[in-house]
């Protein structure tokens, strides 16, 4: 077992969903594989990795895919449009981002979320308003 496996799980027991994203692009497959198996058990927190892990999905290692969409499965099962729509409001704009983004994701189901999309368009960060209108465009 290599030091940054256990980085990885200390990133999942601090519940660093940044760092764990960021370890996605990491360049040995079984630490990829291993930070798609640590998401979905953060919990609701993880749903903001979504966008990562469907990028991920295009992984050139089949077993790194594979561990992909079963996070993507176990997370998909847990998210909560309002949770996302709270993450809006974020103080992190990466957060911010990724919420929009994973709104977009869930598409015509994250409707409920349209009214702080377009809050979301006023935002400091230009790509907050970016992903907020990638995002409404999806959902309506």
């Amino acid at each position: 077992m290599s030091i940054f496996e256990l980085d990885v799980r200390d990133l999942a027991a601090n519940r660093d969903v940044k760092g764990l994203i960021d370890a996605l692009n990491y360049e040995k497959a079984d630490i990829r594989s291993t930070v798609a198996d640590a998401l979905p058990e953060i919990g609701t927190d993880a749903q903001i990795a979504l966008p990562a892990l469907i990028e991920a999905l295009k992984d050139g290692d089949e077993n790194v895919r594979n561990h992909v969409a079963e996070a993507i499965h176990t997370i998909a099962g847990q998210i909560s449009v309002p949770s996302l729509i709270e993450a809006l409001k974020d103080d992190e704009s990466w957060i911010r981002q990724m919420a929009a983004c994973t709104l977009g994701v869930l598409g015509p189901n994250a409707k409920a979320a349209l009214y702080a999309l377009i809050e979301s368009l006023k935002d400091e960060d230009t790509s907050v308003r970016k992903r907020a209108l990638e995002a409404i465009k999806k959902i309506d």
